[in-house]
């Protein structure tokens, strides 16, 4: 037996080496295949972003071309609609061709007009347009509308010569430094002030367009534009001070408040029930005291506060005093003891007698 146990032992040593390199082989071929899977899923994300980065660059191309077919269709109906302008024109108002040859780097203008704007783009002929005919500003555009959050601003395009046929606009959000940028989103004639909009100045540009071109106009920038009022909001509640009880005068004492100045005050005495509800105001009282009369007696007196400003009013009332309490009646004096009777003095005698 003990030789028997002794050879399992030398062939476990024996065999330990071979299960141990097996195991490593296992890990290794493990660990290689999770490499593979690894590269392949990049080499997927890859793939997938390239495809996408493919699409949006297609969608772009596509838009771009789109874009610059709308445009070759648009510059090719203005300039069919100057042909046929000139076409119709009375010979008397003929000003001539209106023409810009551009030589390589030279610019030849024949004819009558004047050119405002260019782009060398090698030789070739293009048409000029000629300044008289686009729109221009006779008086600026302008805002109106009060400079704070909230409010409505209101685009005025000012007066135009040449006969536009269409405005549009843009309003501009600018620093205290003066530059400015464009506000998303804002191109009606309208502009409501927003909380983006405090500390800064507005301003709108107008472009007028005609069938010759468009010009534009900019209006002065508003004043800082200031923040939205707030409404009065209670911070700590009124309160009264005095002794409940008939004849005696209770006095009111002013609650916190916060809110956009100017706050304005009135006050309400009210008379309830012994648990403080159930009010009714008290007729022809408003003052800072109030005498305790005989109808408050088995009442409590609140006070409501009324906060206004020109956003809004609020109210805050005052906790219940005690139950008030009646006048004490004066104590009753003790009554005196009746005096005793005295007896009445003789009188003396008129006729003394005589002594004999």
């Amino acid at each position: 037996r003990t030789a028997q146990k002794q050879a399992e032992r030398e062939r476990t040593e024996a065999e330990a080496p071979l299960a141990a390199q097996e195991q490593a082989e296992r890990e290794r071929a493990a660990q290689e295949q999770a490499e593979r899977e690894r590269i392949a899923a990049e080499a997927e994300r890859e793939r997938i972003v390239e495809s996408e980065r493919r699409r949006v660059a297609d969608e772009r191309a596509e838009r771009e071309r789109l874009s610059a077919a709308a445009k070759r269709d648009r510059t090719a109906q203005q300039r069919a609609e100057r042909e046929r302008q000139r076409a119709a024109r009375p010979a008397g108002a003929a000003r001539g061709p209106r023409r810009v040859v551009v030589l390589g780097a030279a610019i030849l203008v024949l004819g009558v007009g004047a050119v405002t704007a260019f782009a060398l783009v090698g030789g070739g002929e293009t048409d000029a347009v000629d300044p008289s005919t686009v729109p221009a500003t006779a008086s600026a555009a302008a805002t109106t509308g009060s400079a704070q959050a909230g409010n409505t601003l209101s685009a005025r395009r000012g007066s135009w010569r040449n006969s536009p046929t269409s405005f549009s606009y843009q309003w501009f959000r600018c620093n205290r430094s003066g530059d400015c940028v464009a506000v998303k989103g804002a191109t009606s004639d309208e502009y409501r002030l927003t909380g983006r909009d405090v500390g800064q100045r507005i301003r709108v540009v107008v472009t007028a367009t005609n069938q010759e071109g468009s010009g534009t106009s900019r209006s002065q920038a508003t004043a800082f534009i200031a923040a939205a009022p707030k409404p009065p909001s209670n911070v700590a509640l009124p309160s009264l001070s005095g002794t409940p009880q008939e004849g005696q005068r209770l006095e009111a004492r002013k609650g916190t408040w916060r809110g956009t100045k100017r706050l304005s005050y009135d006050l309400v005495w009210l008379r309830c029930n012994p648990r403080g509800s159930d009010c009714t105001k008290i007729a022809g009282e408003s003052g800072r005291t109030y005498l305790l009369r005989s109808v408050d007696v088995d009442h409590t007196i609140r006070i409501e506060e009324i906060a206004s400003n020109k956003v809004a009013r609020r109210v805050a009332r005052s906790p219940a005093t005690r139950v008030v309490g009646a006048k004490p009646t004066p104590p009753t004096p003790d009554p005196q003891p009746d005096p005793q009777p005295t007896e009445p003095e003789p009188e003396p005698d008129p006729d003394p007698p005589r002594p004999p």
